[in-house]
């Protein structure tokens, strides 16, 4: 204060209400200590003169101290847009009290509870608040606390997968409301493989193939990583191409599959014929036999694993293989003769791209045609043959089952057919067995459909003849059960006539 106008040798200050805090000062200020922080004072100071301390008036003058700052200060419940912030009253007094934003100057909040949440905040924002005590009217304000803190980053936008193989997976994410520094992938169950990004997308590898992931990514900011919440996306690796498929059984309408199981995880297997886009089979096991086919036909097969509820198909691998061809009809033998016999037949069910022909007794001996009919020739005379016709398809010559047909080559003729030994009633006949085989011999006399014989010697003698007749012999050679006859041979002589003495 100022020296009154006239003579003063001290200053008595008094506290209003404070009888014990009066002190006598000779300067023109004075500190009074030991206050109560926030507390209203109204102080009275008056000039004294004299032995006697002569009083003059009091000047009054009023004032809060400032207010303490507020212990234990603390964010809680953070969320995407808001922090709530909580703290204890300070020592002494205080009547209301003040926020602020560091990095808001527009944002001031007066409030008379030791609590607030801050709303409407930037995902993933840096924020360091203020909180001063209050008092008084014109909010005397003491000296503030400060919190920092980031508010919990927003979720990922759009998170997909994309470009899935067997082992790798890629995720592909839009960068969320507000602020990230990084981002954070997890896969459920799998701990050890949990990976921090600086891109809005990431390929997962070393998967397992057609195995079940749910991969969970959540943005991070700040140095200790504050998270926000996870978006969480599941999806199945491809599964594995199957091992080892192969082919067997295969009939003319029917094809046996068989394949191991790929490596990781499969639930069951497609299959399919690349020429007939109506055919498609599911399966779990790792066999199948696909029937109904046409027979002599090429398929391709293609056999793919599945997963999840057979929804993701792995590769496919595939084998390529002819149903077996069907069998000729109708086989016959005909024009047949001692040296060659004529095959024909008539065009199986399914295809045929040519025929095979072979004759049983004589291993060396294979022929291939595109007609339905063949001509054999240089065979044996009298010869029994069986011949067997099979279909054949494909470059490799898939071969259908055998269709056989037996005959006998017409047998050779007799060789040197001569008569001897002739008398009135009987004439001797002798001849040189054929050519080629025979097992017996046909005789008989031209007009006399009543006498034929059959002998197994290369020699006859006919009797019971009419003396003085002329006699026309055949000899013809005979071969099988069913007696194939060749070409007669004949020679014609009188009997002797009677001689009367």
């Amino acid at each position: 204060w100022d020296k009154p106008d006239g003579n003063v040798s001290s200053y008595y200050i008094q506290i209003l209400g404070e009888p014990n805090s009066n002190t006598t000062v000779t300067t023109t200020y004075s500190t009074i200590e030991g206050l109560i922080p926030g507390n209203y004072y109204t102080f009275l100071v008056s000039a004294r003169v004299g032995e006697n301390n002569v009083q003059g008036n009091n000047v009054v003058i009023a004032e809060y101290t400032k207010p303490g700052v507020v212990k234990n200060l603390k964010t809680e419940n953070i969320t995407t847009t808001s922090i709530f912030l909580s703290w204890e009253k300070p020592d002494g007094n205080s009547s209301s009290y003040f926020i602020q934003i560091l990095e808001d100057p527009t944002f001031d909040m007066n409030v008379t509870t030791t609590s607030y949440t801050i709303e409407i905040l930037t995902p993933g924002n840096y924020y360091t608040i203020l909180v001063y005590a209050q008092v008084g009217e014109n909010n005397v304000q003491g000296a503030y606390d400060i919190v920092s803190n980031y508010t919990i980053p927003d979720v990922v936008k759009n998170l997909t997968a994309e470009n899935i193989t067997t082992t790798s997976i890629s995720l592909r994410w839009d960068k969320p409301d507000g602020n990230v520094s990084s981002y954070y992938i997890q896969i459920l169950g799998e701990p050890n493989s949990n990976t921090t990004v600086t891109t809005t997308y990431r390929t997962i590898e070393g998967l397992i193939p057609g195995n079940y992931y749910t991969f969970l990514v959540s943005a991070r900011v700040g140095e200790n990583n504050v998270q926000g919440n996870n978006v969480v996306i599941a999806e199945y690796t491809k599964p594995g191409v199957v091992k080892n498929l192969k082919t067997d059984n295969i009939t003319t309408t029917s094809i046996s599959l068989s394949w191991e199981k790929p490596d990781g995880n499969a639930s069951s297997y497609f299959i399919q014929i690349l020429e007939d886009p109506t055919f498609y089979m599911n399966v779990t096991t790792t066999s199948y036999t696909i029937e109904i086919l046409t027979p002599g036909n090429y398929y391709t097969i293609l056999v793919s694993a599945f997963v999840g509820g057979n929804t993701v198909q792995g590769g496919i691998y595939y084998t390529f293989e002819y149903t077996e061809p069907g069998v000729v009809k109708n086989m016959t033998a005909q024009s047949i003769n001692t040296t060659s016999i004529s095959l024909s037949w008539e065009k199986p069910e399914g295809n045929a791209s040519t025929y095979l022909i072979q004759i049983l007794e004589d291993p060396a001996f294979n022929r291939t045609v595109t007609t339905t009919y063949y001509a054999i020739g240089g065979l044996t005379p009298g010869y029994y043959y069986t011949f067997l016709v099979s279909v054949l398809v494909g470059e490799n010559s898939v071969q259908g089952k055998a269709v056989p047909v037996s005959e006998y080559t017409k047998p050779g003729i007799v060789k040197n057919l001569r008569t001897e030994n002739i008398n009135t009633t009987s004439i001797s006949l002798s001849w040189e067995k054929p050519d080629g085989n025979a097992s017996s011999y046909f005789i008989q006399i031209m007009g006399d459909p009543n006498f034929n014989r059959t002998v197994t010697t290369t020699a006859d003698t006919i009797e019971g003849l009419t003396p003085g007749n002329y006699y026309t012999f055949l000899v013809s050679a005979h071969v099988g059960e069913i007696t194939v006859q060749g070409e007669d041979v004949s020679v014609s002589t009188y009997t002797s006539e009677l001689i009367f003495r």
